[in-house]
């Protein structure tokens, strides 16, 4: 078992105690990192993007007869919309008799083979990998979400 120092042992800067309190994050002194912090933004709030601002209203009617209107409060709702994104891809085809030969462009970027593009494949894998989804439960969302599987 390690004995205790004594009050103002040598090495120790604040006479021998030391602050575990949060007092240094409340009063935002520097130290154990709140330098590094300084500056920086909340990690997924400074630079989110709004899609759409709505405001709540009251009925005043509802309201007793003293209620005045202050501020509102803003709060962004973060949520995810997951939709298809289907493209139908009509290359303009070109024969050639003297070569018997077709010409086609080629097909959008990321989508060198198949009917599905980087998207859908990426979330596949992840969820099949790092979620362990199994292959009919993957089938289920992306049918149920449109993708035409």
């Amino acid at each position: 078992m390690r004995e205790r120092q004594p009050e103002g042992a040598a090495g120790d800067a604040n006479g021998g105690r030391v602050d575990h309190s949060g007092e240094w994050h409340r009063k935002g002194i520097a130290g154990d990192g709140a330098a590094k912090r300084a500056g920086k933004p909340l990690r997924g709030k400074a630079n989110l993007e709004v899609h759409a601002v709505r405001f709540g209203t009251l009925d005043p009617v509802a309201l007793p007869a003293d209620a005045r209107r202050k501020h509102h409060a803003s709060v962004t709702i973060r949520d995810i919309r997951i939709v298809p994104w289907n493209i139908r891809f009509g290359p303009q085809a070109y024969f050639s008799p003297g070569e018997r030969r077709r010409y086609i462009p080629l097909r959008p970027a990321g989508v060198e083979q198949g009917e599905f593009g980087p998207e859908p494949v990426s979330t596949v894998v992840t969820l099949k990998d790092d979620a362990r989804a199994g292959e009919s439960g993957i089938a289920r969302l992306l049918e149920g979400l449109g993708a035409g599987i």
